[in-house]
């Protein structure tokens, strides 16, 4: 009888404390730790090696066995705050110094910023490249998002320059790109070397590339005046080097097409001319015209594209 009482007693007791014979058996009482913790973060307390890998609340057990063989629990709950996410965005190259300055904006909804530079506001106003960085706080413990950006200058350092600096001495000039950068170019007129030779007044471009960006550079070559100068009298007959011909002074290296007719008063033609250098010595069936007046029509096209005609009266004295 007390030996089927022992059996009962023992399969009672392993059912309650997984255990029987003499190991003596006791009451499990559990305390319960309730934390916050971020994402990310570690809870490594009471015996708990804890990373908060998901937000939400989750709840872990440890067992521990006292020296006198009491075994207890704890029970600890942890509420992983949700993460947010604070971002500047990718980083930036920059072409033009114009662009500066920038805003960067790290976003609304946080406790606290902190800047790389100790600013503590939303945004961030920078004017020169670099890396930048923010720290934003948020939850109920200031869980710490952060993010970094670098902004880079690329901007094309180049120059336009001419030489020589007064087009209209020979209606021709070269446009220089200065640069110490190695740099492709791409004119308007389809050039691809640093410098071009001009012979027309306007306005010149070129596509300054290094790369990673582009500039558009432009020079303009003003319109040259143009003056021509005729005489309305020379003395052909002295032969003493002073108003020997009928000839034109002035803007001459601007003609593309020139033409000249002197006719006399009867209209009959008595010369002509396509040479901008001609000089007509006053003959007339190779004779001096002594004190007769003749009429001239000069029709000029200059490298500009203008055209231009002059009629007067010229007297052979």
């Amino acid at each position: 009888m007390g030996k089927i009482i022992k059996i009962f007693y023992c399969a009672v007791f392993f059912a309650l404390a997984a255990c029987c014979g003499d190991v003596h058996a006791q009451s499990v009482p559990r305390d319960t730790i309730t934390t916050t913790i971020c994402v990310g973060d570690f809870y490594l307390e009471n015996g708990f090696a804890i990373i908060g890998q998901e937000a939400g609340f989750h709840s872990y057990i440890e067992h521990f066995t006292a020296a006198d063989g009491t075994d207890s629990a704890v029970l600890l709950q942890v509420n992983v705050v949700t993460k947010k996410d604070i971002s500047l965005g990718s980083d930036r190259v920059v072409c033009d110094e114009n662009d500066f300055p920038i805003v960067l904006d790290a976003g609304s909804g946080f406790n606290s910023y902190l800047w790389s530079n100790g600013e503590i506001t939303q945004t961030l106003q920078v004017t020169k490249p670099g890396e930048y960085s923010v720290t934003g706080t948020y939850g109920s413990i200031n869980c710490k998002a952060t993010d970094k950006i670098v902004i880079e200058s690329y901007a094309v350092d180049a120059k336009l320059a001419i030489e020589p600096l007064d087009f209209c001495i020979d209606f021709s000039t070269t446009i220089f790109a200065t640069t110490n950068e190695s740099l492709s170019y791409l004119w308007s007129n389809g050039a691809t070397d640093s410098a071009i030779t001009v012979t027309q007044y306007g306005t010149y471009n070129v596509q300054i590339s290094n790369g990673i960006c582009t500039s558009t550079k432009s020079i303009t070559i003003e319109e040259c005046p143009f003056v021509l100068y005729f005489p309305n009298a020379f003395t052909p007959y002295y032969q003493d080097g002073i108003n020997d011909f009928f000839e034109i002074i002035g803007s001459k290296n601007a003609i593309k097409s020139f033409t000249v007719v002197i006719c006399d008063r009867w209209g009959k033609q008595v010369f002509y001319s396509n040479d901008v250098d001609f000089k007509w010595d006053g003959k007339v069936n190779s004779e001096y015209a002594i004190n007769q007046v003749f009429r001239y029509a000069v029709k000029v096209q200059t490298y500009q594209g203008r055209k231009y005609v002059y009629k007067g009266a010229v007297k052979v004295l």
